[in-house]
């Protein structure tokens, strides 16, 4: 679950970046919508939403993750795969009958 984590490192680092052009630049995110400069904050605001988008990401990874998974195949009321498996299965007896 090491991947889980990089996305959340992911999302901080990309919501960071208008966090640092604040810090370190007079032409923060507030500047900018301020003056119409839409170069500037539409790359603040696609930081943001990145760093939001990888943040779901991550969330979304963890609702049907291994560790939650049953023994049927559930995950809080989904089946995780089960048509797929079904089919698999059903190749496995077809060619067993074959031997």
């Amino acid at each position: 679950m090491m991947w889980a984590w990089q996305l959340y490192l992911g999302a901080a680092a990309f919501a960071l970046v208008p966090v640092v052009n604040a810090l370190t630049t007079h032409a923060h995110l507030g500047n900018t919508l301020r003056n119409v400069d839409w170069v500037l904050a539409g790359f603040d605001l696609s930081m943001i939403a990145f760093g939001a988008m990888l943040a779901l990401g991550r969330k979304c990874c963890q609702i049907c993750s291994p560790a939650r998974l049953t023994a049927r195949g559930d995950c809080d009321g989904h089946r995780a795969g089960s048509a797929w498996r079904h089919r698999l299965s059903a190749r496995a007896k077809r060619r067993a009958r074959r031997w």
